[in-house]
């Protein structure tokens, strides 16, 4: 299906919704499994009652969610971090106090009786206003680290994991760099293919800046080359990486708040180590608003990652579609941005798979409503379908001649339209959908979801039919009686027949 148009994700893709209400202001959300029940569960922070509420997942779509008892922390939470930081099997969090400067590490303990306790497992004093926090293994000895950075005095630390099976502990924080930038957020990726995890810093000073770490550790050494200095037009508020040209290669997206870029970075290092170019001029696409928050994750099941940013001046939600071709680079790896909905000044992004069907669903949290928001995409469940369609049309079109269509089905409940029967290449949604141009005859499938839960899909037929033209008769005349040679010029078999 080449020829069909590559499909937009859009609002389409997430029809239900739940809200829980938290009456602080929510400054960060995370998902992870709290129990033994396979069901990803979630943490918020609550910067103004300095608290993590947690929200157990009891399955269903919507309402899957239950509040659970929050969890005093120091104050000030800004951040929440999980991972199994002692190897037993069950994640943990780790959360990042502004206002108290400091780490609190709380371990996740499941009784025999499948009982959740969350036990407060240590807090770290740092010394000055924190405001990024990033788990991952930094020397490769298997346990996740910490690594912090201090905003305004342009600090970076880490904490070595030193836990045992048994226990969670850092080393005290040790200085990895001082750059001398307002630092704005952080990322790890093995950037040059070394297996190691490098890192990149974010940050602003007389303009944008990226600091590119190249990792030099070995286990239980903790080690990095001194950073190289990338300018950059922008002033970063947030950095991620993923290897967005399915290259082989991690690349960089980074996104402002003050003048609302966006702007990627393509990866071009073939090994070695880092340098000023190992990575392309920047790709720079319009946006809405300024940008606080960046997710890179696979919302269209294509196997190429999608972007995903929140505004908060213009409480929007916005997705840039990968347009799926590998080792292109320029400005038309994504269409256009999309507005998938409207929040009420969204604060924090997390893109997991909720309701466990495979599917990545959308929280966020709203800091003028103060609550957390779920968005869920369409869950597939094969069964019975609740759709009929016109009877002038059934589920078959026809036209003479290459062109378009528009298909129609009636539902009850939202009618969505796929390119392909694996429901992987969505086209639009709603009872009627206006094909692309066709040359040639084409399927379509079309699902019926309620309640979360999507149907079979039926095939509607696209016909492209052979347009033949009529023949070109030749005069044929006689005086009186007798027989005639009719004859015509066609390019097609003529057949002669009798009117009665």
């Amino acid at each position: 299906m080449s020829h069909l148009a590559f499909a937009q994700i859009n609002s389409s893709y997430f029809p239900f919704k739940d809200t829980y209400s938290v009456r602080g202001l929510l400054s960060d959300v995370a998902v992870l499994n709290l129990n033994k029940d396979n069901l990803p569960d979630a943490l918020v922070c609550d910067f103004n009652n300095n608290n993590i509420t947690p929200f157990y997942n009891i399955g269903g779509c919507p309402n899957s969610l239950s509040q659970g008892i929050s969890i005093t922390t120091d104050n000030g939470p800004v951040t929440i971090e999980t991972a199994d930081f002692n190897q037993d099997g069950r994640q943990d969090f780790v959360v990042l106090n502004s206002l108290s400067h400091t780490l609190c590490v709380y371990k996740n303990h499941i009784s025999p009786e499948d009982v959740v306790t969350i036990l407060p497992f240590g807090t770290y004093m740092l010394t000055d206003s924190c405001n990024a926090l990033l788990a991952n293994d930094v020397d490769g000895d298997g346990k996740p680290d910490l690594l912090i950075t201090h905003g305004s005095s342009g600090l970076v630390y880490v904490l070595k994991n030193t836990s045992t099976t048994q226990t969670i502990q850092f080393d005290q924080p040790a200085l990895l760099f001082t750059t001398g930038l307002n630092l704005k957020g952080l990322c790890t990726a093995d950037f040059n293919g070394d297996g190691k995890s490098d890192l990149v810093l974010a940050g602003e000073l007389n303009g944008g800046h990226l600091f590119l770490c190249q990792n030099q550790s070995s286990p239980g050494n903790l080690s990095f080359l001194t950073p190289i200095d990338h300018a950059i037009d922008i002033s970063p508020t947030v950095i991620k990486s993923g290897d967005i040209d399915a290259d082989g290669k991690m690349d960089l997206v980074v996104g402002g708040l003050q003048n609302g870029s966006l702007l990627m970075l393509h990866n071009e290092c073939s090994g070695g180590p880092l340098s000023l170019h190992s990575f392309a001029s920047p790709l720079y696409f319009q946006t809405l608003g300024g940008i606080i928050d960046i997710e890179l994750t696979d919302l269209n099941d294509d196997h190429q990652l999608d972007v995903v940013a929140l505004h908060p001046s213009k409480d929007s939600l916005t997705v840039w579609t990968n347009t799926g071709h590998p080792g292109i680079w320029n400005e038309n790896i994504f269409l256009s941005a999309e507005k998938l909905w409207s929040g009420e000044g969204p604060l924090a992004l997390c893109i997991k798979d909720l309701n466990g069907d495979g599917r990545k669903d959308i929280l966020h949290t709203n800091q003028e409503f103060r609550n957390l928001v779920v968005q869920y995409k369409k869950n597939t469940v094969r069964g019975s379908t609740t759709m009929t369609f016109p009877a002038s049309a059934a589920n078959y079109y026809s036209r003479y001649n290459p062109g378009d269509f528009v298909l129609t089905g009636i539902g009850s409940g939202i009618l969505t339209w796929y390119a392909d029967s694996s429901l992987h290449q969505l086209m639009g949604a709603g009872n009627q959908f206006h094909t692309p141009w066709l040359e040639r005859t084409d399927t379509f499938y079309v699902t019926n979801s309620e309640s979360c839960n999507e149907s079979d899909p039926i095939a509607v037929i696209a016909a492209i039919r052979c347009s033949i033209m009529p023949p070109k008769p030749l005069s044929a005349y006689r005086c009186g009686a007798g027989s005639l040679t009719l004859a015509a010029i066609s390019n097609e078999q003529i057949c002669w027949y009798k009117k009665l």
